[in-house]
């Protein structure tokens, strides 16, 4: 069987245990263990990948949420009680962290200060 185009021969060194897992796992899935190998490659440069974009967008959000943080500071920290804003800082990196939006988690009687026009 000659190589196919698009591929390269590789010479490979592995633990004896990695060897012995890799091939459980290729029986398991039906493949040779070549493919197996070439599949577990792909699947971690991936999972790499989708982490940094992850990584990325988690980034940008935090930027955008620690601007909302100063206007909140600008707008309401005369209004609020001692403290709050440490509380609401908080909250934004939690809400990051579970995808979620700072209303996501903020008690509704701040929320009613957040929402509440501006007094005239």
């Amino acid at each position: 069987m000659g190589e196919e185009e698009g591929t390269v021969r590789l010479g490979l060194r592995l633990p004896t245990s990695l060897h012995h897992r890799l091939q459980e796992q290729a029986r398991e899935n039906h493949r040779s263990l070549n493919s197996e190998i070439v599949a577990v490659l792909n699947h971690g440069l991936e999972a790499e990948q989708k982490s940094e974009e992850r990584f990325k967008t988690l980034g940008a959000r935090i930027e955008e949420m620690q601007i909302d943080v100063q206007r909140l500071k600008e707008g309401l920290l005369p209004r609020l009680p001692a403290g709050t804003m440490d509380l609401i800082e908080n909250a934004y990196l939690v809400a990051a962290s579970r995808g979620k939006t700072l209303a996501d988690l903020l008690p509704e009687a701040l929320r009613k200060v957040v929402n509440e026009e501006e007094p005239k």
